[in-house]
């Protein structure tokens, strides 16, 4: 075991709350990212410069860590992972060693869920769920998802993606055959963490026929009948959620994986929608059209975004994290 976890979890948190805003300092980014990389990753670098795939099980407040501004050190100098290594978050030892059930037939195709709208009877309020706050779920537009949908859908060469947007960004829309026998869904919308009680967690869907918002629960995530590869999760704080111990982090990735998807990419904090636009633009174009891996895609689009004049500073980048059930 760490010898200075206590500094580890204390310079965790300070790194992540330093990442939610993008007006943070870089340097004092970067300069915490070196010392947790000092703690955590010493003396190592031999066994890190030699591998192409890097998988991180983390616990406690170290899964706030985003394990690609960590580094090693060779030849005196740092060499950051998120330029050379392939990094999948796995949810347990067992997820890296479990075989998959064979999968049902899937298409090669990508549907997106994206832009879902609710607008509530003239003078009414919305009546939020227990435990939801009503300023969450006030009507509202999220045109960057909207056109991060459309963006995808024209940078793909092939197979273009079947859209559900607006109105028909719903639940309805999940149980469709469209979404179940899809290879890749992505759904790019309002989300939900509660760090106290994991079923409080929800993706924010189109309105109910009362004109309230439709939330996509935990429970009922499991229960999807996905036989998609990957799951993308364009949402907010997709990747945070009640901290178990030995368990790491209850998020909304959890349930998509338990449900027999094999990898989800989520978020660690909130990120303004039209720059995760630009994001995952890039990473379909390396995904489908330079056929990298999920891992691959998502290493080559942040090496890109950190070079971008706009998407420079890892607020934008850093916090996707792709996970492996």
């Amino acid at each position: 075991p760490l010898q200075n976890h206590h500094e580890l979890e204390t310079l965790s948190t300070r790194l992540h709350q330093k990442l939610k805003s993008p007006r943070s300092a870089q340097g004092s980014i970067w300069s915490t990212a070196d010392q947790i990389s000092d703690i955590l990753l010493p003396n190592i670098d031999q066994h890190l410069s030699q591998a192409k795939t890097i998988y991180w099980l983390a616990d406690r407040a170290i899964h706030q860590i985003p394990i690609a501004l960590l580094s090693y050190t060779q030849n005196q100098d740092r060499n950051y992972l998120y330029h050379t290594k392939n990094l999948i978050q796995a949810t347990s030892a067992y997820a890296l060693t479990a075989d998959r059930p064979d999968q049902k037939p899937r298409n090669d195709g990508i549907t997106i869920i994206a832009d879902p709208y609710w607008e509530l009877p003239s003078g009414e309020q919305p009546h939020p769920p227990i435990g939801i706050s009503a300023t969450l779920i006030q009507p509202a537009s999220l045109p960057g998802t909207r056109t991060e949908a459309l963006a995808i859908q024209s940078v793909i060469q092939q197979n273009k993606p079947q859209l559900f947007l607006g109105k028909e960004a719903n639940k309805n829309a999940l149980y469709s055959a469209e979404v179940k026998n899809t290879s890749i869904l992505h759904i790019a919308t309002h989300g939900i963490a509660d760090n106290h009680h994991e079923s409080l967690s929800a993706l924010v869907l189109a309105s109910d026929r009362s004109g309230n918002p439709e939330m996509l629960w935990p429970h009922e995530i499991r229960q999807l009948d996905l036989n998609a590869k990957l799951v993308v999760l364009s949402a907010c704080e997709t990747a945070q959620g009640r901290v178990i111990h030995g368990e790491g982090a209850l998020s909304l990735a959890r349930p998509f994986l338990q449900s027999g998807v094999e990898q989800v990419i989520a978020s660690q904090w909130r990120v303004n929608d039209s720059r995760t636009s630009s994001f995952m633009t890039q990473f379909y174009d390396q995904l489908m059209n330079e056929q990298q891996s999920a891992a691959e895609a998502l290493r080559t689009s942040m090496h890109w975004a950190a070079q971008h004049p706009q998407l420079a500073h890892p607020h934008y980048w850093a916090g996707f994290v792709l996970h492996k059930g």
